[in-house]
């Protein structure tokens, strides 16, 4: 089971800027066939941080940045609705 964290600014931040919790992204990590990158332009040397392109179990494909925070829970950092050009990479891997 994994556990997931998130700060609670930026939770805010994220709602006024994205209309989403970071919480909505937690479905995403559900998605057998969600897309995994390693974010290279925004990992620094203290802090891995990842993407991951997948389903909300509603309707929509999300685009959510992470990170391993400790006790291995992961820390969301943003969640919005994933830009058209990586849906169509998202549904690429897919099929």
């Amino acid at each position: 089971m994994m556990l997931y964290e998130w700060n609670e600014e930026k939770d805010r931040i994220n709602q006024r800027k994205h209309g989403l919790s970071l919480s909505a992204g937690v479905p995403v990590f559900e998605d057998n066939l969600r897309l995994e990158l390693y974010d290279e332009v925004n990992s620094r040397s203290h802090e891995d941080r990842y993407i991951t392109i997948g389903h909300n179990q509603v309707s929509d494909i999300l685009y959510v940045v992470y990170t391993m925070g400790e006790y291995n829970k992961t820390r969301l950092i943003s969640v919005r609705r994933a830009e058209p050009h990586e849906r169509r990479l998202y549904q690429a891997e897919r099929w």
